[in-house]
């Protein structure tokens, strides 16, 4: 259950499949006892076909967004008050 948790959460951070696995099972490694690090409870899982990876990592659009809305407020601004100026 563990391995599969690490597994979804290595590829909800963006990674392939494959380097999920990767990273999962070293993970696995790293913190077994010597009875759970034998392979008979980690090498089953193999990655086969596509290994893309499903999440793609965004980047922070909130912050462009809220940059364009400012320029348009500040191009708004100078228009009305360049038109009182006149």
């Amino acid at each position: 259950i563990h391995l599969m948790k690490n597994f979804y959460k290595q590829l909800k951070n963006g990674n392939s499949k494959s380097i999920s696995l990767q990273k999962t099972k070293l993970k696995f490694l790293n913190e077994a006892d010597d009875l759970l690090a034998h392979p008979y409870f980690w090498s089953a899982y193999i990655s086969i076909g596509d290994s893309t990876p499903i999440f793609i990592k965004r980047k922070p659009f909130i912050l462009l967004t809220l940059l364009l809305f400012a320029g348009g407020a500040v191009l708004i601004f100078q228009q009305i008050r360049k038109n009182k100026l006149r």
